[in-house]
């Protein structure tokens, strides 16, 4: 790809061409440094219909161009457009931020069912944040980056030649709303490929759904695509603030009371929507949720001397340390967790991550099916990979996904399979999952399926046999595994306190890394469905004795930690600008 694409941004505005470059989102953006270098193409003081204006940009412009269409009350953010775009039109060939990867008949929006008022979760994707550069709020959908078939127009980015090529455009009769969901079937029938990418994007308006304009739009878009279908809009049909997509928490009776006795707080990743979570007690006892984006955040450790911990994310790692002195308090936090530290190792997708007795951190490096370290100078430093991988290689060969510490030494980690292909794994799901002996070399339990989080706690090697649901210990002289219990979900993250085992459960995927586990017949039998949370384990009886539950958009968990010590904890992420204010100095020698 030359380093130079052009990039064009096409847009029209109601404003006049004097007032855009100051009074539109977009005019704003496109006065940045980062963005000074793209072409535009803006008809101002504007009254046609939008697919007329940008199809008749499209057709002037050179085949390797990029061209983006947005609306003019969208902030491009700070950073260069290019790099990502190029990144997700080798995958995609037409790019969005949001959408849904599914089409039904006869809804009214691409996120919403079609009885107009339910959100059709789980099959949203990607994110847009609503407001002002000075103060938005992201509005999470689902996955990012993910294939659609559905996207929204406030951003549409594709190739020129390929729209050309395919003879895709823009249908006029569209003057304004539903132009997008036109262009997306009309692209899906030319054999296109729809995706959602992630692009830090504000937008000033929550759209008009439910508005005359817009029912006109909806009619003039059934006409067309589904004329079977009586047209019959909701006046009501909410816009994608005014409902934002479900989020709840929901905890057993109990679980506020031990948290209290037992003075612990929790940290937890879900990589499915990027975000990091603390969980904790308010003043008045209530659950204290706290929550900042980070793109595929997933691994977590303690960073072993007790104020902070580490956090793997797409291309980063990153160390948070705690800024409040003991005793100090801030807005009735007792942590202020800042990212303090980052580690640029590249996309290496890292899972599980510990910090052994020297005060190293060592992290599965998944991509290249090793164990692997942190490096000044490089994007990581190989320690060791199993004996039946011949080389390294960036192919997630075996699924290397989990790793244990005994008495502060690398000891033990899990694979899905003993693989040396490229991608071999996903044919040994079912049953090919192993523990390995690091220190020895060899594998010492087999047979098991999908299994993740080893940890060594009282004298034993627990693991989670995600594909069956079970939690349990490998018997190290059979190889054995002996479940302890079984969790209505796919099993991934453990953390431990005392004779309590905290374990993340999340509702398996419908694809194929999930589809045709034992854990499927297992859910079956018991007549229950697969759940998203955190179960509190007692290890002397297996019994479940709390529980925390996510319902709606957080479907996954990665990994979850404790932290001794702490009823409120706080987090720094970068999304806001609150990391621009806070300032730390240490102490002068």
């Amino acid at each position: 790809m030359a380093i130079d694409t052009p990039i064009t941004i096409v847009s029209a505005s109601r404003l006049t061409a004097e007032a855009f470059p100051a009074e539109s989102l977009l005019g704003r953006s496109l006065r940045l440094p980062a963005h000074q270098a793209c072409d535009t193409r803006i008809h101002t003081a504007n009254r046609e219909p939008l697919g007329a204006i940008y199809n008749e940009a499209l057709e002037q412009l050179h085949p390797e161009s990029l061209v983006v269409f947005c609306h003019d009350d969208v902030w491009l953010g700070e950073a260069c457009l290019r790099t990502p775009l190029l990144e997700a039109l080798e995958r995609f060939d037409l790019v969005g931020v949001a959408g849904s990867r599914r089409i039904l008949p006869g809804q009214p929006t691409w996120w919403l069912q079609p009885d107009g008022r339910t959100w059709d979760h789980p099959h949203l994707l990607g994110e847009i944040r609503h407001g002002d550069p000075g103060a938005s709020e992201p509005i999470r959908f689902g996955a990012s980056p993910a294939p659609a078939m559905l996207l929204d127009g406030v951003f549409l980015a594709a190739r020129a030649g390929t729209l050309q090529a395919a003879g895709v455009r823009f249908d006029p009769a569209f003057p304004f709303h539903f132009y997008d969901l036109d262009l997306c079937r009309s692209a899906l029938a030319a054999g296109l490929r729809l995706g959602v990418w992630p692009l830090s994007l504000i937008h000033a308006s929550p759209g008009a759904a439910g508005s005359t304009d817009w029912q006109l739009g909806l009619e003039c878009y059934r006409r067309k695509w589904e004329p079977s279908l009586t047209a019959s809009p909701s006046p009501s049909s909410p816009s994608m603030t005014s409902a934002a997509p479900a989020f709840e928490i929901t905890t057993s009776r109990q679980l506020l009371s031990w948290l209290a006795e037992q003075q612990l707080s929790l940290a937890l990743t879900t990589y499915q929507i990027g975000k990091l979570f603390s969980l904790g007690l308010k003043a008045s006892g209530e659950l204290a949720v706290f929550e900042r984006t980070f793109n595929r955040c997933m691994g977590l450790s303690a960073s072993g001397d007790g104020n902070g911990f580490y956090m793997s994310s797409l291309h980063q790692i990153w160390r948070f340390e705690n800024m409040l002195a003991p005793g100090q308090q801030t807005d009735g936090f007792d942590r202020l967790y800042v990212p303090q530290l980052g580690f640029t190792t590249g996309d290496c997708d890292i899972h599980d991550m510990a910090v052994d007795a020297d005060g190293q951190l060592v992290f599965a490096n998944t991509l290249f099916s090793c164990l692997a370290t942190t490096s000044a100078t490089h994007s990581f430093r190989p320690l060791w990979r199993p004996p039946f991988i011949s080389r390294l290689a960036a192919e997630d060969r075996c699924h290397l996904n989990g790793l244990a510490l005994r008495d502060g030494q690398l000891a033990y980690v899990t694979a899905v399979s003993t693989s040396d292909a490229a991608d071999g794994w996903r044919e040994r799901r079912r049953d090919g999952g192993v523990l390995i002996d690091v220190l020895a070399n060899e594998i010492v339990a087999s047979g098991l399926s999908m299994p993740h989080s080893p940890r060594w706690h009282q004298g034993r090697l627990w693991l989670c046999n995600s594909g069956t649901g079970e939690f349990g210990h490998i018997d190290l002289a059979s190889g054995a595994f002996e479940p302890l219990t079984f969790c209505a979900g796919y099993l991934r993250g453990v953390a431990f306190h005392g004779d309590y085992a905290l374990l993340g459960t999340s509702k398996p995927r419908h694809n194929k890394t999930f589809s045709g586990l034992p854990l499927d017949d297992a859910l079956a039998q018991r007549n229950v469905e697969a759940r998203c949370g955190i179960q509190v384990v007692d290890l002397r009886s297996g019994d479940a004795v709390h529980w925390i539950r996510f319902e709606g958009l957080v479907e996954e968990i990665y990994d979850v930690i404790t932290l001794p010590g702490v009823r409120n904890p706080s987090l720094i992420g970068f999304v806001s600008d609150e990391i621009r204010r806070l300032i730390s100095i240490e102490e002068e020698p």
